[in-house]
């Protein structure tokens, strides 16, 4: 699989796509149902750079277009609030629907992502109670005992969320990106 190069961004921006089901009866109460489908979407800007650097970076996203996946390091979000001891692992065997994991190594926070070696989706740790981490969306693919957890530089595998990115350029022969992409899994 591709990889976006590693490139400083100037903003960013997460977004949690999370779809439901919503009616409102005739008596105005609503009944809402979640999907249990989630994807992380990001908006991303570069800082400026050189006009290859932005050019080759156009090239790159207009060649993997809308269809294609790549992975992609997003600052910010890929180094854990909490506290890796070691080699992080699942502590056990977990099925498909599980949102409380037991992690070896790591003190998860709210807010850190996870990613199971076996998996190209990642989960957000919504909330912690002791060793237990609490993930959100639930796991869509059974994790194995002692399956390997990515939690520090790990890569979100995207696609671009439209068939546009942007190149914005100054006459100092600088020029900066401006992308949106979707996990895809």
């Amino acid at each position: 699989m591709k990889i976006f190069p590693s490139i400083e961004f100037s903003d960013v921006s997460i977004s949690s796509n999370s779809p439901a089901y919503i009616n409102t009866a005739q008596s105005l109460k609503t009944i809402a149902a979640s999907t249990g489908a989630q994807r992380f979407e990001f908006e991303l800007s570069t800082a400026w750079h050189n006009m290859a650097m932005a050019r080759a970076l156009s090239a790159f996203l207009n060649a993997v277009g809308e269809h294609e996946k790549f992975e992609l390091q997003v600052p910010l979000f890929d180094t854990p609030n909490g506290a890796v001891t070691g080699t992080v692992k699942a502590s056990s065997a977990y099925a498909v629907g599980t949102t409380d994991v037991v992690l070896s190594n790591f003190i998860a926070a709210p807010g850190d992502f996870v990613q199971f070696v076996g998996h190209s989706k990642v989960y957000q740790v919504s909330d912690v109670n002791g060793s237990t981490a609490m993930l959100y969306p639930a796991l869509i693919k059974h994790v194995v005992m002692n399956e390997l957890v990515t939690v520090n530089s790990l890569k979100f595998t995207v696609r671009n969320k439209g068939d546009v990115s942007s190149l914005k350029s100054k006459k100092n022969n600088q020029a900066k990106l401006k992308l949106k992409v979707i996990e895809a899994f």
